[in-house]
């Protein structure tokens, strides 16, 4: 059998197998270089008290990286603070509704979707979300967002 043809064929396949690797070093780049620029630039725009354009930047900065838990909060934040509490408790149940997050952030996603409710004058789902952080490690808060909705609801 003649293998003069591997011979030819291996370098070809080297070189295409580098050149693809590079490509995708690259495109890694891109993408690890845009999602800092973003956050720095919203961190920039919430310093100067610019909530809107703070929004965007951080919009484009969980679109780069959207498992990042902390961004998804603090979007989830400036939603609640600007008073669309609407958007903030989307993010803060697409929060509780992914499966790769851990206890302690499962546990802060709900904690701020309560304080969704409450703020937006959701009394009802505001006591159900507290009360479904009763039997955690964040019980005392959740008591003292129960008291809050009770006394605010009159509901002695």
């Amino acid at each position: 059998m003649d293998w003069s043809w591997l011979f030819l064929i291996a370098p070809l396949a080297f070189a295409l197998g580098w050149f693809a690797s590079r490509m995708d070093l690259r495109q890694l780049k891109t993408v690890e270089g845009q999602q800092p620029k973003a956050f720095f630039r919203g961190l920039n725009h919430l310093l100067n008290e610019e909530q809107d354009q703070a929004i965007d930047a951080f919009v484009e900065a969980v679109t780069h990286d959207p498992e990042a838990s902390e961004l998804h909060f603090a979007l989830g934040n400036l939603f609640r603070k600007r008073g669309d509490y609407e958007r903030a408790v989307r993010v803060h149940q697409h929060m509780l509704a992914r499966g790769d997050i851990d206890k302690s952030d499962r546990l802060r996603a709900q904690q701020a979707l309560a304080q969704d409710f409450w703020t937006a004058g959701l009394l009802d789902r505001a006591q159900a979300a507290f009360e479904a952080l009763l039997d955690t490690p964040l019980a005392v808060s959740a008591r003292v967002g129960l008291l809050a909705v009770f006394e605010r609801g009159r509901d002695w």
